[in-house]
């Protein structure tokens, strides 16, 4: 029963309920038929064809969501978000900050995500309470007691523009409307989840349907994804699942009427729905709702027809949960068909995170659900615009070879050639595409438009780019064993020609003998020829030897800081690098990008080192 932060409020007195229903019932039939706008069916052929360029490991990382305090991005979870993958997070505690200052905590969130795929930011915004995120910028919002007081299309409109400053925010998930009934305002008094706090929209269901799809439909409005909970419902229990262990419904049944709040939402298109972890001993007595296959397989899925991400409540520190371990909590959700596993405590992120991927090495069917839980997942995220655009190139670059990637950058389209250089002449090294003739070039390794284009060079020439006087970037392009430059975009002429190589080489340019300017070399079939001049002209071969094999993707660098560029190949994924042009031996190996990876290496910051990083199609 996830309220994050707010375990030890007092609930607050109660408002007459008759009002409640009564306005609820008459405008029932009204809100209902709208289906809620943002959950038109996912460009799920899409996030099928992204989910396939996903290892195992980040597949892993889309199913779970990792708790950072609302005021800051904490450090335990950053690394969850860089080591486990992790794709989803929630802000926890309470935040009086206002609107611009948890953006900036979003932001700085999404900034440490080295996935392609943005991250689902979450919070609890019921209102009332339950309200983790206030101060300037953010309404204060009623409790949904309150709320169930308004006219349905009314309360849309509000809740539309809550909705509204979640997204300037950075908040794309809101882990809100409450669609337990509680049944009278006597059981209120004793249901410490729901009733003692007002989270309710009113006291039978209909009123609770009306005012909850309302909700749901006015976050939808503002571009938020609503989630709502806490199937099969938390109005009828005794105890708190936060903070309780053994939390039993002992009324509820597979067929009962309280369910029809959630019947309805999901018609309404509801895109998220979150599993209580109270045990239904009438559906099934052995299972908390949250693990049991019976109520997430056949009640939500069969039952509801429910297609949208099935969420867990609190996994982390929730009492009721904790007989288990957390990864056996994660696996046991997973299993029981659940999608993303919500877990408040990042410092148990890496626990569960090593349990479902150890469990899906070793269970194929267990894979297989995985998959289909990271499915759901990627296309509840493809229809909020947050996986890269079809046919997008997505940039993944590490300062230092070996080293960490950073967040994806989209840049280019399918098919481009992904070129490294200074385009600026700052002494640090940018990304461009060439696409045909058309060379498209950044000033800056963060996403956003490109800085500019020029045209230079046939269709299907090799794009290059160095600094042939240690000083200024010449672009280039290289046909058939010639490397033609020219020192500027601007510079129309060719001024520089270098005749080195034959056709069918890959060419390069690298300061090889370390006194400050670039000359070409070529690779071919697992052999390295370099040259030491860069005057117009044919050029002598300077040094030969071999390293690699053919079919590799060749790379240069100054990989360790040195005045000399070396070489490496990329071979699956799998970088080979040596540190000496005369002996070249296997200095470096290690595992950065996937197979079908464009490799691209050059100076992404200050200093000599040379960085490493993919374009991936």
């Amino acid at each position: 029963m996830l309220m994050s932060g707010h375990r030890h409020l007092r609930a607050r007195s109660r408002r007459p309920a008759a009002a409640v229903a009564s306005v609820a019932l008459a405008a029932l039939a009204l809100v209902v038929a709208p289906p809620v706008q943002a959950t038109t069916p996912a460009p799920q052929t899409y996030a099928q064809a992204f989910l396939d360029k996903l290892p195992l490991e980040v597949q892993v990382g889309q199913v779970l969501m990792a708790g950072s305090p609302a005021t800051r991005a904490d450090g335990a979870t950053i690394a969850a978000i860089r080591n486990q993958h992790v794709g989803s997070v929630i802000l926890t505690g309470r935040s009086t900050a206002g609107v611009a200052a948890t953006a900036g905590v979003s932001a700085a969130l999404e900034r440490a995500n080295p996935e392609a795929a943005r991250l689902f930011v979450a919070a609890d915004q019921e209102g009332g309470q339950v309200q983790v995120l206030r101060g300037p910028g953010f309404s204060t919002m009623p409790t949904a007691l309150t709320q169930g007081q308004q006219a349905p299309g009314a309360l849309r409109g509000n809740a539309g523009e809550w909705g509204s400053q979640l997204r300037r925010a950075g908040v794309n998930v809101n882990l809100a409307p409450v669609l337990g009934t509680v049944p009278s305002l006597d059981a209120a008094r004793n249901n410490p989840p729901i009733g003692a706090f007002d989270r309710e929209y009113g006291y039978d269901p209909d009123a609770v349907a009306a005012h909850g799809t309302a909700f749901a439909q006015g976050m939808a409005d503002a571009g938020v994804d609503a989630t709502i909970k806490h199937f099969p419902g938390l109005g009828r229990v005794t105890a708190n699942t936060d903070v309780s262990a053994g939390v039993t419904d002992t009324v509820t049944t597979r067929n009962d009427p309280y369910l029809q709040p959630f019947a309805i939402a999901v018609r309404a298109g509801a895109p998220m729905l979150m599993m209580s972890t109270a045990v239904y001993s009438r559906i099934d007595p052995n299972h908390p709702a949250a693990l049991s296959p019976t109520i997430i397989g056949g009640m939500v899925r069969g039952d509801l027809g429910f297609t949208g991400v099935v969420v867990s409540d609190d996994l982390g520190n929730a009492r009721q949960v904790a007989f288990l371990s957390p990864g056996d909590r994660a696996v046991r959700f997973l299993a029981a068909g659940g999608d993303l596993v919500l877990n408040v405590d990042p410092a148990t992120i890496p626990a569960m995170y090593e349990a479902v991927l150890g469990r899906s090495r070793v269970d194929a069917g267990f894979r297989a659900r995985v998959r289909d839980a990271a499915l759901h997942v990627l296309a509840a995220k493809a229809a909020r615009g947050l996986l890269p655009a079809p046919g997008v190139n997505t940039f993944y670059l590490a300062a230092t070879a070996g080293g960490p990637a950073g967040p994806g950058i989209p840049f280019g389209q399918r098919g481009d050639r992904p070129i490294q250089c200074d385009f600026d002449n700052n002494g640090t090294d940018t990304i461009g595409v060439v696409r045909g003739v058309t060379w498209y070039f950044r000033n800056h390794n963060a996403p956003g438009a490109s800085a500019g284009s020029f045209s230079f060079g046939n269709p299907g020439d090799q794009p290059v780019c160095g600094k042939l006087d240690g000083t200024h970037s010449y672009f280039g392009v290289y046909r058939s064993g010639v490397m033609y430059l020219r020192r500027s975009p601007t510079d129309g002429p060719v001024q520089v020609t270098l005749y080195f190589g034959s056709a069918g080489d890959t060419a390069v340019l690298g300061d090889w003998d370390g006194n400050g300017t670039q000359t070409p070399g070529v690779f071919r079939n697992g052999n390295w020829y370099l040259a030491n001049g860069n005057r117009s002209g044919g050029l002598r071969t300077d040094g030969q030897f071999s390293f690699g094999q053919a079919g590799d993707r060749p790379v240069v660098g100054d990989w360790n800081g040195d005045p000399f560029t070396t070489t490496g190949v990329v071979r699956n994924g799998i970088w080979y690098l040596t540190n000496s042009n005369i002996v070249p031996t296997e200095s470096q190996r290690f595992s950065f990008g996937n197979r079908g990876d464009l490799p691209v290496a050059g100076t992404f910051s200050p200093g000599r080192r040379s960085g490493v990083g993919v374009a991936r199609q």
